[in-house]
This record gives C-alpha cells, structure tokens and sequence, in this order.
C-alpha cells in the first residue's frame, strides 16, 4: 500500500482554505462597495465677442464661426419674422471714404432668427434696439435653399436680396433692449 506524505495530507485542506479566502474576499467588496457615480459634462456656453457690426464686415473672417455678442443693435428691415438687418446704434457708415456723405451706406448684417426660437416667442420690431448673440456664417446657394425650405423668403425679391449679403448671424438668443419700437412718424393715423 501507498504512504501518504505530508503533501498528501495537506492538499485538501489547503483546497478549502483558498475556497475561502477567495469567497471572504469577494463578500469584503461586496459589502464594502460604493456606486460609480457617472459625471456627465453639461454643455457649457461658449462666451460670446462683443463686437461691433462694422467691425464684422471690416474683417468677417476673423468671425466666422465664432459665437458673437451684438449689444444695442437697431433693428431694420424684417424678413417675416425669421429675419432682419441689424445696424450699429451709431449709425457707423461701410464706406467713409466716399466724397458725397449722403452716398456712404449704413453698415447693417443680416440676422437669422431660427425657427425654434420664432416658436417660443423670440422676436423683436423694426426700430427697437436688441441684443443678438449667435454665430456669424457665410452665405451661400445651400443656405438659402435652406432659408426657403424653412419659408423664410415670402417672395423671389426676399430670396434675391438675401442672396446679395456675403454673411449673416445665426442667432441664438435675441433680446429686446427696449419696450416699444420707435415709431414712424407717418403711422399715426391722427396725424394725417
């Protein structure tokens, strides 16, 4: 008959003792685990420029793409309620070199008011001063089939004199700065 050895005699408590100890092990972290706690990175605003609307045209490129901050603009022209053509309060001229003051045009960007924002109530009146922050784009044929699909163009001459401006400001937020917008001298009905 066989003898049995020490080794023999320790293996299987030995078996036990690892079945154990890895057992005890895992029911200490069980026990002693805490939930993960996922961090999830809010979207943070990029701040804007400030910048001014002659300063934009001087150098667009410098803009483009570029979240932007327009403070005490005066609106202009609409285009629906999607758009319009926004002006420096001063009243700053593009071309100053012009001999004939009154052939100097007034320096004035198109301002593009997304549907979603028209939605929730965001818009401003022609002669109120407003604050626009948004991104200044190029204007381009895709854009302004876009412009169309979206029904921002009420006729041919809205699409031909959009597609005449080199760029515009996709707005994303826009504040009225005033309450009322300056009145046409000509709209009072008394008046006349």
């Amino acid at each position: 008959m066989a003898q049995r050895t020490t080794a023999d005699t320790l293996v299987l408590p030995l078996k036990l003792f690892a079945v154990l100890a890895i057992g005890g092990f895992l029911f200490w972290l069980y026990s002693n685990a805490e939930p993960t706690e996922i961090a999830v990175d809010e979207e943070v605003e990029e701040p804007a420029a400030d910048t001014f609307i002659d300063a934009l045209l001087q150098n667009p490129m410098f803009f483009e793409d570029e979240r932007i901050r327009l403070t005490g603009v005066t609106v202009g022209d609409r285009l629906g309620l999607n758009a319009f053509w926004a002006s420096d309060p001063t009243g700053q001229q593009v071309n100053d070199d012009v001999d004939d003051p009154e052939d100097a045009e007034e320096a004035q960007l198109l301002v593009r008011i997304p549907r979603q924002l028209v939605d929730e109530g965001v818009g401003v009146g022609e002669g109120q001063q407003a604050l626009v922050t948004g991104f200044l784009h190029m204007m381009s044929d895709s854009v302004l089939d876009a412009w169309e699909a979206d029904g921002v163009f009420d006729s041919d001459e809205d699409r031909e004199r959009v597609a005449e401006e080199e760029y515009f400001v996709e707005a994303d937020g826009v504040t009225s700065v005033d309450a009322e917008p300056a009145e046409d001298e000509n709209t009072d009905p008394a008046q006349n």
